[in-house]
């Protein structure tokens, strides 16, 4: 649904800049709300989380279109050699291993990968995990960085869950 969210905001001109912090009620927008939370509830996740999910895919998707449609546009020049010649490994050597992928500009490749990370980092929040598993029901959550959401409600049968 992310992968729609981003579509439809690409097909227009600042589409995405439109959409962000726009509060619309409008049935296109309630509809998709509707249909996200739906999957993840379906997916495993109570309600609480799946409206935390839901605003995490649509903020992201937001948030990426905004960039993809500002540097499609030249709006914000990106200039790869200006930030290769600028992150040198003495000083930034983790920054420096990853600066190919940075400065490759494949939006969609650099989307896709989010959503499959963000598919596999919202399965914790997940109700419908096996007993025995970190926050499942009978087991004690084990938060992996920090304090994460709140504890699901068990909701719906479990189904795969693809942002």
């Amino acid at each position: 649904m992310a992968r729609a969210l981003r579509a439809a905001l690409l097909r227009h001109r600042d589409g995405a800049r439109v959409f962000a912090g726009t509060h619309s009620t409008g049935g296109n927008t309630l509809g998709f709300a509707e249909a996200l939370i739906d999957a993840l509830r379906e997916a495993g996740f109570g309600a609480s989380d799946a409206a935390r999910a839901m605003l995490a895919v649509v903020n992201f998707t937001l948030g990426h279109t905004l960039e993809e449609q500002a540097a499609l546009a030249g709006e914000a020049p990106a200039d790869p050699e200006r930030l290769r010649l600028a992150v040198t490994e003495s000083a930034f050597p983790h920054l420096a291993a990853a600066v190919p992928v940075i400065t490759e500009g494949d939006f969609e490749a650099h989307f896709d990968s989010a959503c499959d990370s963000s598919s596999t980092a919202c399965a914790p929040w997940r109700s419908d995990r096996p007993a025995g598993t970190p926050g499942a029901t009978g087991a004690p959550a084990q938060p992996q960085n920090g304090p994460g959401p709140p504890s699901p409600t068990p909701h719906a049968r479990p189904t795969a869950l693809r942002a």
